[in-house]
C-alpha cells in the first residue's frame, strides 16, 4: 500500500477526483443542462478582473454588460461546437488538451529542491552543456583591399601600417562600419561580425602586440588581442542557477516520460502502417500492446 501512494499515477488520479469532487459541491447543478447557461457572480467578477489588468481600470456597467454578452456568445458556439462534434479529430484542441493533462500532472507532482550533490553529478554528467567556449577581446585596424590611396597594393600598406603599430605609433585605418573592438566574444560571435576565416584565424593567434594582416570577406585586418580566456567548464557555484534548471528540466521530461507509459498501459493500442506510404496500398496491423 506504501509503494502504491507513492506512485505519481496515483497522485495524479486522486487529485483529479477531488478537483471533480469540489466542484460538484460548488457548482450550480442547473448549469449541467445542456440546454441551460448559468453565468454567477464569479465568472462576472472574473470578467471584470480580467478587463482591468489589460486596461488598467474598471469596466463601465456598459462594458460589463458587452463582457457578459460575449462570453455567453462564447458558450453557446462552444456548445454547439461539441455537439456537432467539431472537437474531434482537431489537431489544434488535441494539442491544447494534452498540454493540460501535462500541466495538471507536473502540478500534482512535486518536486524536492535538487541537492548540491544532485547538482554536482548532473554537471559532471553534462560537462559539455556548460562549458565556457574559449573568449577573447581584441583591437583590429581595418585595411580596406579597393582604397585608392597609393600605388601599394593592400597587403604592402598594411605591412606598412603594422610596422607603425608595433612602433608604437597612432595608426588610422580605412573607414569601415565594423566595430574597432569586440569585448569577451565566441568565435562564434567574432564570426557572425567577420566571417569564419577570420575567426578562426583570430582564435588560433598565438604571440603578443599587434599581428597580421588577416584576411576577411571585408578586407584586410592588422588585430591586437586584448585578453583572453580559455575554454573551461565553470564551477557549480558560478553556475548553479543554469545547472539547477536543466536538472529540473530534465528530472521534469524523465516524469512526464514515466507517465505517459503508465497512461499508455492503460490501453490496447493498435498501429496500422501501409507498406508503401506513398501509395498506402496495404494497411498490415502492428500491435503495440496494452
Amino acid at each position: 500500500m506504501n509503494r502504491l501512494l507513492r506512485e505519481p499515477l496515483v497522485h495524479f488520479f486522486i487529485g483529479g477526483a477531488l478537483l471533480f469532487a469540489w466542484y460538484d459541491l460548488v457548482a450550480d447543478e442547473a448549469s449541467y443542462a445542456p440546454d441551460r447557461i448559468v453565468i454567477d457572480a464569479n465568472r462576472v467578477t472574473a470578467l471584470a478582473t480580467t478587463f482591468q489588468r489589460i486596461w488598467l481600470r474598471p469596466p463601465t456597467s456598459e462594458e460589463l454588460d458587452s463582457l457578459v454578452s460575449d462570453f455567453v456568445d462564447e458558450e453557446v458556439l462552444y456548445r454547439e461546437g461539441l455537439a456537432l462534434g467539431l472537437d474531434r479529430d482537431d489537431l489544434v484542441i488535441r494539442r491544447r488538451l494534452r498540454q493540460k493533462v501535462e500541466f495538471l500532472h507536473s502540478d500534482l507532482v512535486g518536486f524536492a529542491p535538487p541537492t548540491e550533490t544532485e547538482l554536482g553529478e548532473f554537471l559532471a554528467s553534462n560537462r559539455e552543456r556548460f562549458r565556457t567556449p574559449a573568449l577573447a577581446s581584441f583591437h583590429q585596424v581595418y585595411v580596406n583591399p579597393e582604397a585608392k590611396t597609393s600605388d601599394a597594393t593592400p597587403y604592402e600598406r598594411a605591412n606598412s601600417m603594422l610596422a607603425h603599430l608595433r612602433s608604437g605609433s597612432a595608426v588610422e585605418g580605412d573607414p569601415t562600419l565594423l566595430p574597432e573592438s569586440m569585448r569577451s566574444v565566441s568565435e562564434r560571435e567574432i564570426s557572425s561580425v567577420f566571417g569564419e576565416q577570420f575567426a578562426a584565424d583570430l582564435v588560433a593567434l598565438g604571440g603578443e602586440g599587434w599581428l597580421g594582416p588577416f584576411a576577411s570577406s571585408f578586407g584586410l585586418h592588422l588585430v591586437q588581442i586584448d585578453e583572453r580566456v580559455e575554454e573551461h567548464l565553470p564551477e557549480l557555484a558560478e553556475i548553479r542557477a543554469a545547472v539547477a534548471r536543466e536538472f529540473e528540466a530534465e528530472r521534469r521530461a524523465e516524469q512526464n516520460a514515466r507517465f505517459l507509459e503508465e497512461l499508455r498501459a492503460r490501453y490496447d493500442i493498435e498501429v496500422r502502417m501501409p507498406t508503401d506510404k506513398s501509395t498506402a496500398l496495404s494497411t498490415p496491423t502492428v500491435s503495440l500492446g496494452g
